[in-house]
This record gives C-alpha cells, structure tokens and sequence, in this order.
C-alpha cells in the first residue's frame, strides 16, 4: 500500500495531509480498499495510477476525512495536449459533488474550470485560461473552504471567492478522473482537511508574497505623528474579495474618526514592493458639504517584509490642498474649517497578519 497518514488537528488544509498514496506497489487491476472505481477500468501500473481511455473516468478516495472542507492533489504524468484531467472535491455520490477540470488546449496554455453538481445538475462556476509550459509531470490541485474554490497547475490558478459558499455538508470524500480516451497515468495523490472550516485554504494556491502563502484576513493598523497623534491605535479588518490576476483584500473603517475612508490591498505580484494600498474618501452626507476627492495609493516602505508579513505605508507629510470638506473628513480626523490653513497629513499603516 501506499503510504497514508492520519488527520493531525490544527493542520491548515494545504499544509498537513490526512492521507497520500504514491502507488508504489504490484502492477494489478485492483487499486485496493482505499479506492472505488466509479467508472472506468483503473489499475496499478508501474508504480502509478493507470486508466486505459475510458473518457468520464472517476475513482474515489475512501478514507474520508471529517467534513467537505478539503484539499487535494495529483500528480499528471503523461500530459497531452487535448487531454482533459479532473480532480473531485466535496463528493457525497456522482450526483452531489464538486469538480475542477484542467485541460491542455494548446502546447502553450491550459485552461482551468470549476463546477458544482447537485442533485445531477452541473453548473459551471468559473473558468480562466492560463500559460502552461512544459508537460509532465505537472502538479494538479483543488482546494474547497467555506469562502473559496481553488484550481491550481504547477503554472498558474485559478481562485473564486463565493459571496454564497457551494456546500455539500456531507460530501467528504476526494477523487480523480479524466476526459481522455487515451492511456491516462496520475502520480502521487493527496486529500488532506481544513483545520476548521473557515480559513482552511489560502487566499489562492501559489498566492504569495516572496514563497509564504497569504491569509484571506489582514490587518492595517495606523500611527499618527505630530497632529496626527489622534490615529494611533486605529485598526482595519481586510478580508479577501477577490483573487485571481489580482488580489484584493478590502475593508472600511467606521465608529472612528476615520469613518468616511475605506481601504483596498492589491498584490499582483510576489514582490513586495508591488503592493499597493489605497485609502477611498468616502461621501459625507449633502448637509455636510463635502465632495469627493483623489484617493489616497501608496506602495510599501523599503524594510517591508513577507515572512512574516508586514507592509509600511507611509502618507506624508504633505498638505492635502484637495481637501473638499471639513478636516474630519481626512485621515487626520482632526475638526477645523473646510477653509485653509488645511492640516498637514503625516502617518504610517502597517498590514500584518491578523492574530
């Protein structure tokens, strides 16, 4: 057998497998007890997992793990183009289940899709086309939380933030399949659990700041100087909203002097220094007299760091001589006319990792 490994509690779920099997043992048309074989005619071979061409094939992991927050993973070993590989997450039965198809479109690109089946009924969810190179072997994974669906290749993924999470409470187990009516020959498989549920996956597979893997929830911090003493202290909740070509982490600030500003988080890339923060001034209520203005962006300070994760932005000092409305309004907070002498803004907001 190959090897397994029990559920450890507390593991994140891309980070501490429940099970693997490498399929390291005799050539035979039986994969053993761990496994059903929906449909298809799967075997061991040559230290692998090996189906003959049986296009919709489906075999199904069965340790199951302790919910339908889960993680996991194969290994392609004879890519093509044309062909179509399928990892299944959630699955209760082959009518109530989750799907992430990866196929080969070209020697260049690849194309990654998500889909829900309940109660017999495929909905597709998301879909991207991505740069590929090379081909086997190729890394293919799919993780499942109560937030986030993620498809992932060695090259690039695909991440989709649900505002309504796809659950199938008592789908839980994991499996592989293909759409190919060729030999098809998979590698080392995983399935591994989410530690609780809600912060199981990361933001996005291969989402990162330098090689660490972002949290979906961050938290910016503000420290005023000179008259801006009164932000010290301030917080800010990010959680992710969206992941992808971009990564968005979104918050607004409200019960504080700062109530009228909202901040958004953007990587687009692993290099730290391509950031970027960015303050909104949000609309003060006719009355109040206040118009909007420019937003406020910054790019992280030199001595920023991703592990851990700590971004410094420093605004100011500088005269904010597009101030619209009364000195409430900006990050300062500090009361005054809407006339000049405007006050001069001068702070940081450091990200971190929420605790």
């Amino acid at each position: 057998m190959g090897i397994k490994k029990k559920h450890v509690p507390g593991c994140s779920c891309c980070g501490c497998p429940s099970y693997t099997d490498n399929f390291n043992r005799t050539d035979s048309t039986s994969l053993g007890s761990d496994w059903s074989e929906v449909v298809g005619n799967w075997e061991i071979k040559t230290n692998q997992l090996y189906e003959p061409g049986t296009a919709g094939a489906i075999t199904v992991y069965q340790n199951s793990v302790t919910s339908n927050f889960m993680t996991v993973g194969i290994t392609i070993n004879n890519e093509v183009v044309g062909g179509i590989y399928r990892l299944y997450l959630s699955w209760k039965d082959s009518s109530n289940h989750l799907v992430v198809k990866y196929e080969r479109t070209s020697s260049t690109t690849g194309q990654l899709t998500l889909y829900s089946v309940i109660a017999g009924t495929t909905t597709e969810l998301d879909t991207l086309t991505i740069a590929v190179t090379g081909y086997d072997p190729r890394g293919f994974s799919a993780c499942i939380d109560n937030k986030i669906f993620i498809a992932a290749v060695d090259d690039d993924a695909l991440c989709r933030v649900f505002a309504d999470p796809v659950t199938i409470t008592d789908g839980v187990y994991g499996g592989v399949g293909h759409g190919n009516i060729a030999e098809t020959y998979f590698d080392d498989w995983s399935i591994a659990q989410s530690s609780n549920g809600t912060n199981g996956c990361p933001p996005c597979a291969y989402c990162h700041c330098g090689v660490v893997s972002q949290p979906k929830h961050l938290i910016a911090t503000y420290e005023g100087t000179g008259l801006c003493d009164t932000l010290d202290g301030i917080t800010c909740d990010l959680y992710l909203e969206q992941c992808g070509a971009d990564w968005v982490w979104a918050g607004d600030i409200s019960g504080t002097c700062l109530n009228l500003m909202d901040m958004e988080l953007t990587c687009n890339g692993a290099d730290v220094t391509t950031w970027l923060l960015t303050l909104n001034q949000k609309f003060l209520v006719a009355s109040n007299g206040c118009l909007p203005t420019t937003a406020y962006p910054a790019y992280p300070d030199e001595g920023s760091t991703c592990d851990p994760l700590v971004l410094v932005f420093t605004f100011g000092p500088y005269d904010n001589i597009v101030q619209m409305c009364p000195d409430g309004c900006l990050p300062c907070g500090k009361s005054g006319p809407a006339n000049p002498p405007w006050t001069t803004t001068n702070y940081t907001i450091t990200i971190t990792e929420a605790p």
